[in-house]
């Protein structure tokens, strides 16, 4: 199988949008208190990934198979604490695969990707964020050489 990575377009999101409201409706049956369904379901896809596709602090990337789009990942540029040797992070978040492509190496084609553009514009540390109930995402990151560094923890109040 030969997988093609390229920049997203905004054309390619109208065959992204079912897979990306559907990974992103996890997060509501996980947490409904916290998290939208609404909200989630009606998000302007155009609108959430514009600064992606403009490689406005940070880009999204597609992955082809047989021209045929397999998966996405979306990166942010974010400026990291000043207690942290490095300054600045690229955040990969929002990977998804379609479902006949996954675990056939479309994701780590991806996160390779992501890899050569950090090396190449300069950014020498990766974060990733995956949500607690996600865990075959953990078991990606951390099986790619991510550390678990922290968690956040949210509280409602009613």
């Amino acid at each position: 199988m030969n997988i093609e990575i390229r920049y997203l377009e905004k054309k390619d999101l109208h065959e992204l949008k079912e897979d990306i409201i559907k990974m992103w409706s996890q997060h509501n049956l996980n947490n409904k208190c916290l998290i939208s369904k609404n909200v989630l379901e009606n998000t302007d896809l155009h609108k959430y990934f514009r600064n992606s596709i403009k490689k406005n602090k940070g880009f999204a990337l597609i992955a082809m198979v047989d021209n045929e789009i397999a998966g996405i990942v979306r990166v942010e540029e974010e400026k990291l604490e000043d207690f942290f040797n490095y300054k600045k992070a690229y955040k990969v978040d929002d990977v998804v695969i379609k479902g006949k492509f996954q675990r056939k190496g479309v994701a780590t084609s991806l996160l390779n990707r992501v890899k050569e553009i950090a090396k190449e514009k300069g950014v020498t540390v990766l974060k990733a964020r995956v949500y607690s109930f996600n865990e075959p995402a953990q078991r990606f990151f951390t099986d790619k050489g991510f550390d678990d560094l922290y968690a956040e923890y949210f509280f409602t109040i009613e």
